[in-house]
């Protein structure tokens, strides 16, 4: 290891750096990545550290606080909060209500003081020696990054992703992004903690792959698809895609809120979101900006009907009218889904055909979806004039 003394900030040229490692390692011998900064006072801060690879120091720093407690008398609980739950009876005792119920501050009368005398000093004196431990927590972890970096400790792909100072951390994230970009839980998650250190991060969204920060969601964490997920080989999943707030607002269905609508702004221009789209959930979706799952719902409600005696389902009236509709369109343009729609509405004649469909289902679509929407959408019908066609003002 470089020369380097313990309880020294870490050298000027490993600060504000990002770096990653195959941390993890547990019972079974899974490995997962893991992710810290030196930060610009020269610290190591693990961002996620876990395992027996993990460079961090929570074992031991949990150990102490909790043989700390345990000397004080306290229980597992924050000693904050016990030392707060001795001042509210102490205040309960003397004024014989709760805390709040008291006018001014009652912490500052003299007989609570005298009352939780002990408890303070106690208390006091726990906080000495909990900062004292955090001080040593710092130095350890200090001590074990320039360790792995001299070669003292070995880490499996330890490696320095880049520079995390204004100039260069925008440049930084998005390599940081690339890099996991298909484990956006693990991303998100240190997004969201460099963000809390102070440092202005930014994401790449999964769908038009621009950089941004959080705008309309707090954090980078609540931008995630939480339906977009993969099985990690055990008990847990990887999330697959975090969003911008214009790909969130394009994906996200007016009905169920789920982000299942077909996103234009992918490097595919949604292409590959119309595959759950049969021909009925591109018209009611172009129609009501909704979802294929309720397209779905609004389907088995009001074009299907369960037979107990049967113990199968059938279509109903307004069924079998959209069934034969759609058949003939079906047969009449030789496509299906979503290329059908695609086609159909290229010209007047094929936007009349969509607004006959509209307005054969109209009443059964207010009646299932009037509870989330706007009147105002049901009545919308697509134009069926002509590119250049002349009208006359008021004619139809």
């Amino acid at each position: 290891m470089e020369e380097y003394k313990y309880g020294d900030p870490i050298p000027e040229k490993y600060r504000n750096r990002l770096f990653d490692w195959e941390g993890g390692g547990y019972d079974g011998c899974i490995f997962e990545p893991n992710v810290g900064l030196v930060d610009k006072e020269g610290h190591w801060i693990p961002i996620y550290s876990s395992g027996c690879s993990g460079i961090d120091q929570d074992d031991w720093y949990d150990r102490k606080i909790r043989n700390l407690k345990a000397d004080f008398g306290y229980d597992v609980r924050s000693a904050k909060m016990q030392f707060e739950e001795a001042l509210h009876k102490a205040v309960e005792k003397v004024f014989g209500k709760k805390w709040y119920e008291v006018e001014g501050d009652p912490f500052t009368d003299q007989r609570v003081k005298k009352l939780v005398e002990k408890d303070e000093k106690r208390y006091n004196e726990f906080v000495r020696l909990r900062d004292g431990y955090k001080l040593e927590r710092t130095h350890r972890l200090d001590s074990m990054f320039m360790q792995v970096v001299g070669g003292g400790m070995s880490r499996d792909e330890f490696d320095e992703i880049g520079l995390m100072d204004e100039s260069h951390i925008k440049e930084t994230c998005k390599a940081f992004c690339e890099r996991y970009s298909g484990n956006v839980g693990l991303m998100t998650h240190a997004l969201d903690r460099m963000e809390s250190i102070g440092y202005d991060v930014w994401c790449t969204c999964s769908d038009c792959g621009e950089q941004f920060q959080p705008c309309d969601y707090e954090t980078f964490s609540c931008s995630m698809d939480k339906d977009a997920y993969t099985g990690d080989g055990g008990i847990g999943v990887i999330m697959k895609r975090v969003l911008c707030d214009e790909c969130h607002q394009n994906a996200e269905c007016r009905n169920c809120f789920e982000l299942d609508n077909p996103n234009p702004k992918k490097k595919d221009e949604g292409a590959s979101d119309w595959d759950n789209y049969d021909f009925l959930a591109c018209v009611i979706h172009e129609w009501l900006d909704v979802c294929w799952g309720c397209a779905s719902g609004f389907e088995c409600d009001h074009l299907y009907y369960w037979d107990k005696d049967a113990n199968q389902r059938f279509r109903t009236k307004l069924g079998l009218e959209y069934e034969k509709m759609e058949e003939d369109l079906k047969r009449g343009y030789g496509l299906d889904g979503h290329e059908l729609y695609d086609e159909i509405v290229k010209t007047p004649g094929g936007r009349k055909k969509i607004n006959n469909i509209r307005d054969l289902l109209h009443e059964a679509i207010v009646e299932h979806f009037s509870s989330n929407m706007d009147e105002s959408w049901f009545d919308d019908r697509l134009d069926t004039y002509c590119p250049g066609q002349m009208t006359l003002p008021g004619v139809e």
